[in-house]
Parts: structure tokens; sequence; C-alpha cells
């Protein structure tokens, strides 16, 4: 089963780089983040030209112009997403085995505080009050 799925794979990647070819995409740069462990969810601020990389146990922070990294949000077990409310100056980072979701500013990424989360959801959503400037959280497998 592995070798047909490894087959597989090796056919349709030469039919994924002409299709992609054929679009006109193509790399203009690349920016080194470094750092181990692994990469989950990207988030760009287009106003504020930041791109938001979801790197394991913290958050990278590129600056989109120069392509350089420009900080960290430390403190993050188990990052996955990353929402920005441009408008309230915060950001809010869902944290899988830390259980909680983590507010930020976006000008200083400085971290504002923590949400609990009652358990990890496979499936969440993490909204913004705009008026209270909090978080909440709320699992699609919860029950009342």
């Amino acid at each position: 089963m592995r070798r047909l799925i490894l087959t597989v794979l090796c056919a349709a990647a030469p039919v994924a780089l002409i299709l992609a070819a054929a679009t006109g995409y193509h790399i203009l740069s690349d920016i080194q983040v470094g750092g181990e462990g692994g990469w989950d969810y990207l988030t760009v601020d287009s106003a504020a030209r930041r791109l938001y990389v979801s790197h394991g146990t913290h958050v990278a922070v590129v600056d989109l112009d120069s392509n350089k990294v420009v900080g960290d949000i430390p403190d993050t077990p188990g990052v996955h997403g990353i929402a920005i409310a441009p408008e309230l100056n915060k950001g809010f980072i869902s944290n899988g085995r830390g259980n909680n979701v983590t507010m930020f500013d976006l000008k200083t990424l400085k971290a504002l505080g923590a949400c609990r989360r009652a358990r990890i959801p496979t499936t969440s959503r993490t909204t913004k009050d705009r008026a209270a400037s909090s978080c909440s959280t709320a699992d699609r497998r919860a029950r009342p």
C-alpha cells in the first residue's frame, strides 16, 4: 500500500509542477524563519505588512517588506492559528497544548493575557468581542 501511494505521489509531482508553471506562479524570494519544530498556520496582516507564523511553541513575526523576522511571541505551546483585530490593536493565538488562547498587542507583540479553554477541541472557533476587547472559544463538539 505504501509503495502504491509513493508511486502515485511521484507520478503526480511532475504534473503539479507543469500546472503551476502554466499559471504563471513562481517563487519571488525565500524567507528564512529558522528554529526547530513544525509549522502550522500562517496569518497575514496586509495593513501592517506582517506575516504571523505558528511554530511549535511560539509565533514568529515577519516583516513582509524586508522579508526578515522582526519579532517573536513565546510561550504558546502547541500553537495553531492566529487571528488579528487591527481595530483593537490585538491578536489572538490558539494554543492546543496550553489549552488556552493568548491575547497579544499587535504593535509590541507582548502577551496581554490568556483565556483558558475547558478542553482541547479538534475544531474550534476563536472569536473576539470588540466592545470588551476579550476573547472566547467555542467547540463544535461541546454539549450543553
